[in-house]
């Protein structure tokens, strides 16, 4: 019985049944894998509530000006039941590319869109392997829940809680004023649960296998922001996930970086001279 456990064992099964060790696993696997700058239990304003709530981990790449950044918005969900993303291949039909690709800020579309778009015009192949979640070879779902018991609402809850998290990303950034930010930000959902995709079959009938990582279309509005790709990610995936990250904040902050130098000496030429060396 649970009552007659020594303390330090309950809370050791606190722990695990809240999901903190997951939240810890997930951060210790970013700062060691990648170059990002890793913060746990970070902070941000709900948007509709304008309640101040929290998200277990963001990893983020900038640079020395402080006018470029990528966002990795990352909430973990512990689960022993399996959750399943509904799939179909007309899942992003007439949705822009881009746009559903990450929560980019004003001034960050447009190097990334004229980026994107020599690409396919050049037929660049090296750089459009390097942004994979863009072009989108892993599944994309309309649809993710959890099944056999439990909060079939949980995957729904962490979903939302990065995509208000991202967008807070921006709201907290002055790019609507000096100086302008270039940013994306992704939201990531990581579970420790089985992750299954369903698709219909040729029979008519639901086909399901095991995926280490997938999208969820989330088209759910909050304010202004569009549908978006939210990445689902199961913990057993997370190694290969993390190596796309520094492919893909690499690229973007390199695609970033002309802009960043422009409006570097823009904002320098605005500073008084004592300030500006």
């Amino acid at each position: 019985m649970t009552e007659t456990l020594p303390l330090r064992d309950k809370l050791i099964q606190w722990l695990e049944r809240e999901g903190y060790p997951l939240e810890m696993r997930v951060a210790a696997r970013f700062r060691e894998n990648t170059k990002l700058r890793v913060r746990q239990g970070w902070h941000y304003t709900d948007p509709e509530s304008t309640q101040s709530r929290e998200i277990d981990v963001v990893a983020t790449a900038d640079e020395v000006y402080g006018f470029a950044g990528v966002h990795f918005v990352i909430e973990c969900k512990a689960s022993t039941a399996p959750w399943v993303l509904f799939t179909s291949d007309h899942t992003m039909e007439n949705f822009n590319r881009l746009t559903a690709f990450g929560l980019a800020s004003r001034e960050g579309k447009g190097p990334l869109a004229e980026s994107l778009m020599k690409s396919l015009r050049e037929e660049s192949t090296q750089r459009i392997r390097a942004l994979p979640w863009f072009w989108h070879e892993e599944p994309v779902g309309y649809s993710l829940v959890q099944a056999l018991g439990g909060n079939s609402e949980a995957p729904y809850a962490a979903a939302i809680a990065a995509v208000k998290a991202a967008l807070y990303c921006h709201a907290s950034s002055p790019e609507h004023n000096t100086p302008p930010r270039f940013m994306v930000t992704f939201p990531v959902v990581v579970t420790s649960a089985p992750l299954f995709q369903c698709h219909l079959g040729v029979d008519g009938k639901p086909e399901l296998r095991e995926i280490e990582r997938g999208f969820w279309f989330f088209q759910q509005r909050i304010g202004p922001a569009r549908p978006v790709k939210v990445a689902i990610v199961s913990e057993a995936g997370l190694g290969f996930y993390i190596d796309e990250c520094n492919r893909v904040s690499e690229t973007v902050m390199g695609i970033f970086q002309p802009a960043v130098e422009k409006a570097w000496k823009t904002f320098k030429r605005q500073l008084p001279p004592s300030q500006a060396e």
